[in-house]
């Protein structure tokens, strides 16, 4: 089983790789007044790669919790919170063509209505006989 802190790790690493695709604004219409507002976490699983029903929900197994404010001008905070014990980290999102910026082409964002979700490919989880190829799936759901 990782550790809260890689789990909290890998969410930021998330956040900060992510990039945009299929929106409900169109593809490459979007823009930091798309994200602005709190965003709380909804659901935060790995999904196995070798056996899509094989899943792993995060929120439960490590009781977390998340929401992240985003700014007009693409700015942030997330606070996350993990068996009772809160953190608080900032960025930025940037914005080019509009699409957010990422070094990962692994990741998307995509933003459909108040339901924001972020996902990955390029990842491992640990189901319980080690380390495999695995999906992250972030939801955030704007109050």
């Amino acid at each position: 089983m990782k550790s809260k802190l890689t789990l909290f790790m890998t969410f930021l690493m998330l956040i900060f790789a992510a990039a945009c695709s299929d929106d409900s604004t169109g593809p490459g219409d979007l823009n930091q007044n798309d994200l602005e507002g709190t965003w709380d976490m909804t659901q935060y699983i790995y999904i196995s790669s070798a056996n899509s029903s094989v899943t792993a929900d995060i929120m439960q197994l490590q009781g977390l919790g998340q929401t992240m404010v985003i700014n007009s001008n693409g700015s942030y905070t997330l606070t996350t919170t993990v068996q009772g014990q809160s953190f608080t980290s900032s960025g930025q999102f940037g914005f080019e063509n509009g699409v957010v910026n990422s070094p990962d082409p692994n990741t998307t964002v995509t933003l459909d209505g108040n339901t924001l979700r972020m996902e990955t490919s390029n990842t491992s989880y640990d189901f319980g006989s080690g380390d495999e190829p695995a999906t992250a799936r972030l939801v955030f759901t704007r109050r």
